[in-house]
């Protein structure tokens, strides 16, 4: 997939969107999050094209191949953390959770 984007200079650019898939660990943290808040799959979309289009901007974790996305600042949600990986095709989230450590979760395995 790629998007169509005009340049300051009217050029146009193409971006290439890589895939977003959620692995299973993800998607049950996810859901049992969601029912604690509501705005949650709010909060993902304001990102999520970020995700798609940059993943390389967010803060890799020394010794994995994890990158951290912190969710901040939305009405009615803590501060959150998503844990994830990328290649050239796919971005994969791992892990979703309330950012307290600054390190992820020690059951991940690469």
């Amino acid at each position: 997939m790629s998007l169509q984007i005009r340049s300051s200079n009217n050029a146009e650019v193409e971006t290439r969107l890589r895939e977003i898939v959620e692995e299973p660990q993800y998607r049950e943290q996810f859901e049992s999050l969601r029912l604690e808040y509501e705005r949650l799959d709010e909060a993902y979309e304001s990102v999520g094209l970020a995700l798609c289009r940059r993943p390389d901007i967010f803060p890799p974790s020394p010794g994995t191949d994890l990158r951290r996305l912190k969710i901040v600042s939305y009405p009615g949600i803590p501060e959150l953390c998503v844990w994830f990986s990328y290649d050239e095709h796919v971005v994969r989230l791992r892990f979703i959770e309330e950012c307290e450590n600054e390190e992820p979760p020690f059951e991940f395995d690469q």
